[in-house]
């Protein structure tokens, strides 16, 4: 009769512990299968801080060449326009840079002097920047292009639909570049996001969210014509609330050949380069 008893108490037990577990677990459950809509619109009057790295690893001619950079970076939104266009501005500080060269330290700035420059990115709510205007003069800016090409790493281009954890979305990606209208784009391709998860941290519920892109190029750079194929992932955590970047992480390796001719002969040439580029930025407390 007792282990009867016992048995039943520890039954019930397991029974009304399953149950707990069921009750706590049922929010979670129930996230992750309510569709959730990301869009861009941060907040009002906020100013968000982030510290932003990247790097460059190049081999060309049989040399090793790797760029660093960081710098602060300040991102708030300045206007809500006409057609839920926002103006953000990008405030940059502490512009660092260094370059490596097989190993060997070398004196080096950075080619864009971004240091104490403020851009105007205007952004709409599926958080594709349609385009960017300089506060000032920045030196060592070749273009518009390269400009917006820099500031879009502040931002995630996000679904047009409602979303579950789990679903997919594909973003394609043309740039036309300097290239002509009987020419290929300079960049063509695309990227695979896809809503891993959805959680709470400091009350703030943060979507994570991952890409894989895959991209050909064909861009006229100093050397010649770049003709390659770039592949990377993106990592990234943003705000449900706003769509703003929490924290972002790049990679992308582009491999193929530069084409162009030899200042000696006078002749056509190629030669094979690989590129590999990491971007980091995250948002500080």
């Amino acid at each position: 009769m007792t282990v009867t008893r016992l048995h039943r108490a520890t039954g019930l037990f397991l029974f009304l512990f399953a149950l707990t577990v069921l009750i706590l677990m049922g929010p979670a459950i129930v996230a992750e299968e309510k569709e959730t809509h990301l869009s861009f619109s941060p907040p009002e009057g906020t100013e968000f801080h982030y510290k932003t790295t990247q790097m460059i690893e190049q081999n060309f001619h049989g040399i090793d060449l790797t760029i660093s950079e960081s710098a602060d970076v300040a991102v708030s939104l300045v206007e809500m326009m006409e057609g839920n266009i926002c103006k953000v501005s990008l405030s940059f500080s502490n512009q660092k840079a260094s370059m490596l060269k097989d190993d060997e330290l070398m004196d080096y700035e950075s080619e864009v002097k971004l240091e104490g420059k403020t851009v105007f990115a205007f952004v709409n709510t599926n958080g594709e920047v349609e385009k960017v205007e300089a506060g000032s003069y920045i030196p060592g800016l070749e273009s518009n292009d390269a400009l917006k090409e820099m500031v879009e790493d502040w931002f995630v281009r996000l679904p047009d639909d409602k979303v579950k954890v789990g679903q997919e979305w594909r973003i394609d990606v043309v740039k036309k570049g300097t290239s002509q209208e009987d020419e290929s784009p300079e960049v063509e391709g695309w990227i695979d996001f896809k809503l891993k998860k959805i959680k709470v941290k400091d009350g703030i519920a943060i979507a994570e969210i991952e890409g894989k892109f895959h991209y050909s190029i064909n861009k006229a750079m100093l050397f010649g014509k770049l003709l390659a194929e770039g592949k990377g992932e993106i990592k990234t955590k943003i705000a449900v609330e706003g769509g703003y970047v929490i924290e972002c992480k790049r990679k992308m390796d582009i491999k193929g050949k530069m084409v162009g001719v030899d200042p000696v002969s006078g002749k056509e040439s190629e030669s094979e380069m690989a590129i590999t580029h990491y971007f980091e930025c995250k948002l500080q407390k």
